[in-house]
């Protein structure tokens, strides 16, 4: 049988598109195989790279305390201090001042303010800390109720003055740790 492709035009666009198919099949089969004709992607390149040189034990910085100790040589600040940075996570609550002092050998650090979600109601927040500051933990939070956010005003010893946005005014004991 023979076929007269000039008569018919449609085998000639099934021919080509055979041979094209075919070459580009070809092809994608060639780049995807390695150089040694291997076909894929040598795995270990996709491995985790490894350290080989560690850091000797001794040469590594260690890691932060949670809450900063002062700056060498400054010494500690002692009683209220108008700050409302808080070593508390942001969104948790909106602290308007401190007071700070050493008690019994740690430092004892009173954060007054009110919930992050609710600033209607107002906190205390206790931090001990040791006396070297290497180590610190959050000992309580009070809530004071929906008197509103808290500020510490005035300090008379551990004992101090807090005054609410809505009007209150309260006293919190800061050895005993406990509205008075």
């Amino acid at each position: 049988m023979r076929i007269d492709l000039n008569r018919n035009p449609v085998l000639v666009v099934i021919a080509f598109v055979l041979v094209g198919g075919a070459v580009l099949i070809s092809s994608a089969v060639s780049s995807a195989s390695g150089s040694d004709g291997k076909a894929g992607k040598d795995m270990s390149e996709f491995r985790p790279h490894v350290q080989t040189n560690t850091i000797p034990k001794e040469a590594r910085v260690p890691k932060p305390v949670p809450f900063a100790a002062p700056a060498p040589g400054s010494g500690p600040v002692h009683g209220i201090v108008e700050n409302s940075q808080a070593p508390f996570p942001a969104g948790s609550y909106r602290i308007e001042n401190q007071w700070q002092e050493l008690i019994d050998g740690q430092w004892v650090q009173v954060y007054a303010g009110s919930l992050y979600a609710d600033p209607r109601e107002g906190v205390i927040l206790v931090v001990v800390s040791s006396a070297d500051w290497s180590s610190s933990t959050l000992a309580v939070t009070y809530k004071a109720g929906t008197v509103g956010a808290l500020k510490i005003v005035a300090a008379k010893g551990t004992t101090l003055s807090i005054q609410s946005s809505g009007g209150a005014t309260l006293r919190f004991d800061a050895r005993a740790r406990a509205f008075v």
